[in-house]
């Protein structure tokens, strides 16, 4: 039975999207110790390094563990930030900073907007009778504009808008709206899915 689950993760956005969407299974999410230095992310795909911080997670709390790895790829600067996304402007690199850079880079080419999508790797570990990871997906298209526009959401929803969505940003949504469309909330839906079924055995 599932009940509690650490987020290897300080960012209490995602802990906040995470717990309001997995709530409804009784289900417990606190984020790591912000004390831990989290481990290096040397994956080469969004799975990989959720699954590095998800092993983390597990080791250092000995619950089961959810790592995240979500990126924002625009088309315009041929994929990037990609899986860099979070470390986009460097060393000390914060939201706001890559928000910067990332505007700087499409200012730097004339550019409006940008087709874009944004993907997220949800990865469990330490499910009891299951020794590999479970990794869960979800994708969202949309494009990047010029500006920032909304005072919610975290990391570059204030200059995503999604083709799904009504001309807003993600950050000028309220929570359920973003989580119903966003590619966290769609990896969530299938984790959801996916610890339910291990809940009732």
């Amino acid at each position: 039975m599932i009940d509690r689950i650490i987020l290897a993760s300080g960012n209490q956005g995602k802990q906040r999207e995470i717990s309001e969407i997995l709530s409804p299974l009784g289900i417990f999410v606190e984020t790591i110790d912000g004390a831990l230095e989290m481990p290096e992310e040397t994956g080469t795909t969004l799975s990989e390094n959720a699954i590095i911080k998800a092993r983390f997670g597990k080791e250092v709390s000995g619950l089961p563990s959810l790592g995240d790895d979500s990126g924002l790829f625009v088309e315009a600067l041929n994929g990037e930030p990609g899986i860099f996304s979070a470390r986009y402007s460097g060393e000390f690199a914060n939201d706001e900073t890559n928000r910067m850079k990332l505007l700087g880079e499409l200012a730097s080419m004339g550019i409006d907007r940008s087709p874009a999508y944004f993907m997220c790797a949800m990865a469990l570990v330490g499910v009891d009778s299951i020794d590999e990871p479970i990794v869960c997906l979800g994708k969202v298209e949309g494009y990047v504009t010029n500006f920032v526009k909304g005072h919610d959401g975290f990391g570059y929803d204030p200059l995503f808008i999604p083709s799904e969505g009504d001309g807003r940003t993600f950050a000028e949504m309220a929570h359920l709206e973003k989580n119903a469309i966003s590619h966290r909330g769609r990896a969530l839906s299938e984790l959801y899915g996916v610890i339910s079924k291990l809940n009732s055995i």
